[in-house]
């Protein structure tokens, strides 16, 4: 069963904009406060808590440099499972052609369906829609090895390779399934993420405030792009990106394959 988190159901704009108000308020936040302790704070204390604050944002640096490798890590394996995927579906299909009638167009007729099931614009498709997809491709699924049990009682190599392919393919769709929905970053280092980013900007705030001078343009551009990079990393992790997506190209092309075998 899919399911989604607040983060998965809001838009891209949405979260950018809280992620943004979000570190303001810990930038202003720490400005207020470092106003108010620059009046009880002896001079010699305010080197150290610059240096404090250089730290966090290092810190917070390191942490989105991680965060991100891990994500963008994710997002080649789910392109590099389409390919493997259009690979296995091709591969069924020219095996399937060894196959006695009437199993041999049947199980081309179904691989077809299958490989145009799992070619279309699956980022933009809705959770109900893509649990409905889902439910139709292990339809079809379970189809072809009925078809292929068919032939249980005339054993051969051809048969032997074909059940290999749907094996396959079985295989496939389930690591797909996990490497979008469930193979994911966890919460708590997304919400420990959005923490040391609030902390960051409040230690910035803070240093301004002990100052008594505050680089407001400076401030709002590391904001801005403190803000970008995590919204990114938040879509990279979402089973349906809205800035990114995994092209179906080669699943397309394994359906322009057969479609051209089949006229």
């Amino acid at each position: 069963m899919l399911s989604e988190t607040l983060l998965d159901r809001s838009p891209v704009w949405l979260i950018f904009a809280g992620t943004v108000l979000l570190l303001l308020a810990g930038n202003e936040i720490g400005f207020r406060f470092g106003m108010w302790r620059r009046e009880h704070m002896p001079e010699g204390e305010k080197a150290p808590a610059t240096a404090i604050m250089g730290s966090t944002l290092g810190l917070l640096a390191f942490m989105l440099a991680f965060t991100f490798g891990m994500s963008g890590s994710r997002f080649d394996t789910r392109k590099q499972l389409v390919l493997d995927e259009a690979s296995a579906v091709l591969r069924a299909h020219q095996r399937a052609q060894f196959l006695p009638e009437p199993q041999r167009s049947e199980c081309s007729r179904l691989l077809k369906t299958y490989a145009e099931q799992r070619v279309g614009g699956m980022a933009r498709l809705s959770l109900s829609e893509l649990q409905e997809l889902l439910a139709r491709s292990e339809a079809t699924q379970d189809a072809l090895w009925k078809t292929a049990a068919t032939l249980a009682d005339r054993p051969s190599a051809s048969l032997s390779l074909f059940v290999q392919s749907l094996s396959e393919l079985t295989d496939l769709q389930m690591r797909r399934v996990r490497a979008a929905v469930w193979n994911r970053i966890p919460p708590t280092i997304v919400l420990t993420l959005y923490g040391i980013a609030f902390l960051a900007l409040a230690a910035t705030g803070y240093g301004a405030g002990l100052a008594e001078s505050r680089t407001t343009v400076p401030s709002v551009m590391l904001i801005l792009t403190f803000s970008a990079i995590i919204v990114l990393i938040v879509d990279l992790e979402r089973p349906r990106q809205s800035l990114f997506e995994v092209s179906q190209q080669p699943m397309a092309d394994v359906v322009r394959r057969i479609q051209s075998f089949h006229p």
